[in-house]
């Protein structure tokens, strides 16, 4: 049986920055409820317009329901716009979408693809997810080293992401852990050289 990203499992970016500080909650899908804009029609203009900030908080006041009707499908397709001009918080949002098969057909690979290109640009929740990912077996194969690494990256912002990775560390061996942490500068250099070289994907 092949396996599903779980629902809930996977957290969306909300703050037209990036992405909201420190998620890493199982129980919640967002941190806090995303706030109606005061004029939609101007943000709509402005994604329309190709702003990829402005994408991504239409597609989540459409996921959310706020400003407009709850449309997943809407969602999704204003995340893609987003996420396709390089916009992490909607790549990672757009990862849980196709994870929970909201908006658009479930597909574990095209989740963990937009997880993964949020996680290179530095989004500490798209790191977090995949740190999730890893250990619970969603989409991938269990792997607690790499679990490890991606909640280790995670930490440097996030104070829930190094809550995971310290309860992780409980439950793997002294080798796994020196291999999670030599993963983690692996991870870390990649990252830094594809960020210094302008790459996203």
């Amino acid at each position: 049986m092949r396996s599903r990203l779980g629902y809930g499992l996977l957290f969306l970016a909300i703050s037209i920055s990036g992405f909201a500080g420190s998620l890493c909650k199982l129980t919640v899908v967002f941190d806090h409820a995303p706030k109606a804009s005061r004029d939609f029609s101007r943000l709509l203009q402005k994604a329309e317009a190709g702003n990829p900030n402005a994408q991504f908080q239409v597609g989540l006041a459409y996921e959310a329901g706020t400003s407009v009707e709850q449309d997943h499908i809407e969602a999704a397709r204003w995340y893609q716009k987003a996420a396709d001009r390089g916009n992490s918080a909607a790549q990672n949002n757009l990862g849980s979408m196709y994870g929970r098969g909201l908006g658009v057909p479930q597909s574990d690979s095209e989740a963990m693809k937009w997880l993964r290109r949020a996680a290179d640009q530095n989004n500490a929740v798209a790191q977090c997810n995949l740190g999730d990912c890893y250990h619970e077996g969603h989409g991938v194969a269990n792997d607690e080293v790499e679990a490890y690494a991606w909640h280790n990256l995670a930490a440097t912002t996030s104070k829930e992401a190094a809550k995971h990775r310290d309860a992780l560390v409980k439950t793997m061996s002294p080798k796994q852990v020196a291999d999670g942490q030599k993963r983690t500068e692996e991870l870390r250099a990649q990252i830094e050289a594809k960020l210094k070289s302008g790459g996203t994907d």
